[in-house]
């Protein structure tokens, strides 16, 4: 039960979840900012500023051309594995993730996708 002070209201549960029911308002999808504005946005108002994260932005993957390419094959040694249970490997630094694959082993993989902060691949042999 509600207790309430002296001089404060008080509204029955089923008012209070009436008056905060938003469900019946809806967002036009036009009205969505274009996806190139919200690329654009960091908390520090500019893109590649050094603002406490390594000269990162918060939440945006490195820029630039990458080192892997989808439909190649590399040779990988496979260095530690995932929470997922997948393999992971580098190349350049650049994370890939062997669906798979077992830590301290040599394969051959193929990449299947590459995003901007990692890319997946399956092992060839």
């Amino acid at each position: 039960m509600l207790q309430s002070r002296p001089g404060q209201l008080q509204a029955p549960l089923g008012q209070m979840e009436a008056a905060c029911d938003l469900s019946h308002l809806q967002i036009a999808p036009d009205s969505l900012p274009p996806q190139e504005k919200l690329e654009d946005m960091s908390y520090g108002g500019r893109r590649g500023g050094s603002g406490g994260f390594g000269g990162r932005s918060f939440g945006q993957g490195p820029s630039g051309p990458k080192p892997v390419e989808v439909g190649k094959e590399y040779d990988v040694e496979i260095t530690e594995i995932s929470r997922r249970g997948d393999g992971i490997a580098k190349i350049g630094g650049f994370v890939i993730f062997v669906e798979g694959a077992k830590a301290g082993s040599k394969v051959k993989i193929k990449v299947t996708s590459v995003g901007p902060r990692f890319a997946s691949a399956s092992i060839v042999s």
